[in-house]
This record gives C-alpha cells, sequence and structure tokens, in this order.
C-alpha cells in the first residue's frame, strides 16, 4: 500500500525542478512548466497493481500534495509518506524518479512514467524499489508495477 501510496504522489505526482537543471540547460525551461503543472494537492482515482484493479476502499482516502520536487503522501489525515522526485521531460512518456524520504520505502528510489492529461488528470506508472523503468502504461501480473490515475483536488 506504502509503495503505491508514493506512485500516487507523483504524480504526487504529486515537484519543483528549479535546482534540477543548470540554468543553461535548454531543458531546464521545460522542467519548470512541467513541474508547475504537477504542484498541487492529487487525489488517486484509480489504481491497478500487479494485473490487478485496486478496490477503491484502498485508496479513496490517499491524497498526495506537491510542492517543488517534494511531495506528501496522506491517506485521510496521517502522513503515509514523504519524499522528492526528479522528472526528465527528454522522454515520451516523461520519466520520473521519486526518493522517499519518510515511509516504507524511505531512501529507496522508485522509477516511473507519467503523463498529464489535461491540467486536471495525471496518469502514472511506477516501478517497485529494485525494479526496471516502465516503458508503457501497463502493470500486468508478476510485473511489480503499479498504474495509477490522479485527479486534482479544487481547491477551496
Amino acid at each position: 500500500m506504502r509503495r503505491h501510496a508514493l506512485l500516487a504522489l507523483l504524480a504526487g505526482f504529486v515537484v519543483a525542478g528549479a535546482g534540477l537543471w543548470a540554468a543553461d540547460d535548454p531543458q531546464s525551461t521545460a522542467v519548470k512548466q512541467e513541474m508547475k503543472k504537477l504542484e498541487g494537492t492529487w487525489r488517486v482515482a484509480a489504481m491497478e497493481r500487479d494485473g490487478q484493479k485496486v478496490p477503491e476502499a484502498d485508496f479513496k482516502d490517499l491524497q498526495a500534495t506537491v510542492r517543488g520536487n517534494s511531495y506528501t503522501q496522506k491517506k485521510g489525515t496521517e502522513t503515509v509518506e514523504k519524499g522528492t522526485f526528479q522528472i526528465d521531460t527528454t522522454h515520451k512518456p516523461h520519466w520520473i524518479t521519486i526518493t522517499p524520504t519518510q515511509g516504507e520505502d524511505k531512501g529507496k528510489k522508485m522509477l516511473g512514467i507519467y503523463e498529464a492529461e489535461g491540467k486536471d488528470t495525471i496518469r502514472m506508472c511506477g516501478a517497485a524499489p529494485g525494479k526496471e523503468r516502465p516503458t508503457d502504461f501497463s502493470a500486468k501480473a508478476d510485473s511489480g508495477r503499479t498504474l495509477m490515475t490522479y485527479k486534482r483536488v479544487e481547491s477551496k
């Protein structure tokens, strides 16, 4: 469950890239623009893991808040994970590398891909720690992958 929360993040997605690239790097502008799209609070709308749909009850209260290149994952009011991430916009789909600093997978890098669908939906596919980065948005049986869809939470 915690691994899934991390992926939720991504997108938890939950991201600030100002320090990820040198100021003169041509990717700098693209990364900054992409990070701005990811900022905010996101709720998990759908989840599939290793070929199985995850019951909504398992993720219905799961949210990720992204600020800069940091995220906080909560289930209800309980913080279940915090961490940082980096994105790489030179790949299609874009790459995301998540490193939890608090939670079950603390210190373990998780590799994933993501895509923004409009301004209010993010789709992310992530691998369990130690597994290879996904190349497509699938979470087939025994793949060690989690596929998640996030929806932006409206500001009040």
